[in-house]
């Protein structure tokens, strides 16, 4: 049973139990600081094997639930000497929003995503205040420490 944190939570399924993939590891960014930004849902780093993809051709292929937005895929990624294909996603629904950057790889025959999750709430300005907005600095400082650990993956066998 997955009893996610709140850092962890979020409209869209961001860190557990993401459909099509099973979680091996997830990182989320501590609210702390920006809990009060009101468009701060969640961030996290995320390793997932995927199943269902049993061939390398399906690996790094792009899922057919997937948005047609397909901004980045065919680039390829070199993450500590292994190769990953890169792979961009988004969702919305009812003021709420996802992005993913995601990068795959099929290593000794099973499929690996590694993948950073950003989810927002677009809030009303007039009712939250533009102050209480997350910001182009707020928004660097999530980011720089979620590319810690996509940075340093390795497999170790």
């Amino acid at each position: 049973m997955w009893l996610p944190q709140d850092s962890c939570t979020a409209y869209f399924p961001i860190c557990g139990d993401i459909p099509n993939r099973t979680s091996l590891v997830c990182f989320a960014y501590e609210k702390g600081k920006f809990r009060a930004k009101r468009d701060f849902e969640a961030r996290t780093f995320l390793v997932a094997e995927i199943k269902q993809a049993i061939t390398e051709e399906k690996c790094l292929s792009m899922f057919p639930d997937w948005e047609a937005d397909s901004r980045g895929k065919g680039k390829i990624q070199i993450i500590n000497g292994t190769t990953f294909e890169e792979f961009n996603d988004s969702e919305g629904l009812m003021s709420q929003a996802m992005d993913v950057e995601m990068y795959r790889s099929f290593h000794r025959n099973r499929c690996y995503e590694l993948s950073v999750r950003i989810a927002t709430i677009d809030p009303d300005p007039e009712v939250q205040g533009a102050s209480n907005q997350f910001s182009k600095e707020d928004w660097n400082e999530v980011h720089k420490a979620l590319e810690g650990p996509l940075n340093s993956f390795r497999f170790l066998k």
